[in-house]
């Protein structure tokens, strides 16, 4: 395409998703790194930040994941170099959220998999590559649901989860319900088991406070004397330890 052909594509309700600057068509290619479709791309670039992003970005990428794809680590030293360029990621999402559960969506082999884990998140991933899926498995030490399709791996694993939690004593039936469909339905599921967590937790607290009270009160009235700070601390660090 010309650079008149590609003035004339107007973009400017498209916004830069980094600065909200207006998005101005950039250049066009075709697929030269798998030759999986002859397919024109067009590409945008923002104005204020010189952010490129895809504007056509196909709506099946599978065809273009073909295989031999991804090349796994044979060695402990070739996993080691791969996750050292992976570290400016982790960095990143540490600067927002220091630890917690993640979910890496389309994760390759694992390389950030295992710097999250390393970093003490709690780590789960979606791969549709079944060699990677069996190498984060074995090898990265990372839960992989292997699917096309995202969407429909989260509302099942919802529903499994949600099973296990309506076995689970004192949540209320809230978190057991049935998650509803698509990612909006498991969100909403997600905010109500969350809820209920919570709740049952701060519950769990409060439990353990009173029964560290009663516990510093019946050493005082065995001893007949007032129970110092350390003694209060040892207590509570004995039902912390029996509670889990």
């Amino acid at each position: 395409m010309t650079q008149a052909g590609l003035a004339s594509r107007e973009s400017t309700a498209i916004r830069c998703s980094a600065c909200g600057g207006e998005m101005r068509p950039f250049l066009e290619t075709r697929d030269y790194n798998r030759d999986v479709s002859a397919e024109p791309y067009r590409y945008l670039r923002c104005i204020e930040c010189g952010l490129a992003s895809l504007d056509n970005v196909p709506r099946e990428l599978g065809p273009f994941y073909v295989p031999g794809y991804h090349m796994l680590p044979s060695t402990a030293d070739a996993i080691e170099a791969g996750v050292a360029h992976e570290q400016y990621k982790i960095d990143l999402v540490r600067q927002f959220m220091p630890s917690g559960s993640l979910l890496e969506i389309g994760p390759s082999w694992g390389a950030f998999c295992l710097l999250a884990k390393r970093a003490g998140f709690s780590v789960e991933a979606i791969e549709v590559d079944p060699a990677c899926c069996d190498f984060l498995a074995s090898r990265i030490g990372v839960r992989t649901i292997c699917s096309r399709d995202e969407a429909a791996a989260l509302e099942e694993d919802a529903r499994r989860l949600a099973g296990e939690l309506r076995d689970a004593p004192r949540l209320s039936p809230a978190a057991g319900d049935e998650p509803g469909s698509g990612l909006d339905g498991v969100e909403a599921w997600a905010e109500r088991a969350h809820a209920a967590v919570f709740v049952a937790r701060a519950g769990l607290e409060r439990e353990r406070d009173l029964t560290v009270r009663e516990a510093v009160e019946l050493e005082a009235s065995a001893l007949g004397e007032a129970v110092g700070p350390a003694a209060v601390a040892d207590i509570r660090r004995r039902l912390e330890r029996a509670l889990g």
